[in-house]
């Protein structure tokens, strides 16, 4: 009896190695990342350094980005997104989509305009730290504004321009750790 279950048990693993090596192998998420947990399932955990999304996720959160998000749909706006910085593609951002290409992102002040049409925004955290003029984007085709939600603590596409959308990792879906606040689902926002 102890020898088959551990003739099973061998075999158990043996059968769960190959899979996790076909799985990082053939890349069945189609992730751009070499990392094997987003390869093999489908998720990558990440500890947020900075206040950039306050409230939304705060400093120190651990979240989940579901990298298999955007295998048959693109990035919507509103959804809190995984990428690589532009200036620095081995960093990786979190941050919010606001614009999407195409579209006509306008900033006066505080408010958020997307063709003309103002953005209601009750989850965006003003400090009043820091101001950037009044400005005015088109997104490129291939391309997305992001805006952190912590919007005068945010360094994002008013200051680094557009980020491509093969560049986005995958769509950030879960706190499961916060020191300071609560864990639980990251939202998509309908109408936004």
């Amino acid at each position: 009896m102890r020898n088959l279950l551990s003739k099973s048990l061998v075999t158990l693993c043996a059968l769960l190695s190959i899979i996790s090596i076909c799985l990082y192998v053939f890349n069945p998420s189609g992730t751009k990342t070499y990392d094997p947990r987003a390869r093999i399932f489908g998720t990558i955990p990440y500890r947020i350094p900075a206040g950039s999304m306050e409230p939304t996720i705060k400093v120190g959160d651990m979240i989940l980005a579901n990298v298999y998000a955007y295998r048959s749909e693109t990035p919507r706006r509103g959804d809190v997104i995984v990428f690589n910085f532009p200036r620095d593609p081995k960093q990786q951002y979190i941050k919010r989509v606001v614009g999407l290409p195409g579209e006509t992102v306008k900033i006066e002040g505080s408010q958020v305009y997307i063709n003309g049409r103002k953005l209601e925004e009750p989850f965006v955290q003003h400090m009043g730290s820091r101001t950037r003029p009044d400005n005015e984007w088109t997104v490129p085709d291939g391309n997305l504004f992001v805006l952190g939600d912590n919007r005068d603590n945010s360094a994002d596409s008013r200051y680094w321009g557009f980020i491509a959308t093969d560049s986005v990792v995958g769509r950030a879906t879960y706190v499961w750790y916060s020191p300071k606040g609560k864990t639980g689902s990251i939202p998509r926002l309908e109408n936004y």
